[in-house]
């Protein structure tokens, strides 16, 4: 996973100038992601129903922070997350922190639309990524690889 410290640390760098009048809402400390039973309940039969959507259709501006140590993409759900809000959101989708480089990523590594998750939420979340692509035409592996080869600070809509 990725160090609390270093996820608040790459915010403040991010929001320099206003972080202590920034208000975040963290998906992760958000949602029971420790007992994937709970989160599946919790999410229920369709992403749109789950509580985190509800948050980002409530957000001014949606984030992403990166890290070193974990590639965000290699979780089908952080897939969904970036997915949902480039094509769904109407505000901005800023993208902080560093990854490995991208060049030196194992080209095995399973990103995007071959990443993983739990297998009780796996139908849903697939489910929701194939409506997505149907609706948009929106090339999910390619999003995944600008986000992961942006530099931090980026607006990516």
């Amino acid at each position: 996973g990725e160090p609390f410290l270093e996820f608040i640390k790459t915010l403040e760098r991010c929001y320099a100038e206003n972080f202590k009048n920034t208000a975040f809402w963290i998906c992760f400390l958000a949602n029971p992601q420790t007992v994937p039973e709970v989160l599946t309940k919790v999410l229920g039969s369709t992403v749109f129903q789950a509580p985190f959507y509800s948050a980002m259709t409530r957000c001014k501006e949606i984030v992403i922070v990166r890290n070193r140590n974990v590639n965000l993409y290699t979780r089908l759900w952080c897939v969904t997350e970036l997915t949902l809000a480039v094509e769904y959101m109407s505000v901005p989708v800023k993208v902080c922190g560093e990854m490995q480089d991208y060049e030196e990523m194992n080209v095995n590594t399973d990103v995007g639309l071959k990443a993983e998750c739990h297998p009780d939420d796996e139908e849903v979340i697939r489910g929701t990524l194939a409506e997505i692509q149907a609706d948009t035409r929106r090339d999910i592996d390619a999003l995944v690889a600008h986000v992961i080869q942006v530099a931090s600070g980026t607006l990516i809509k």
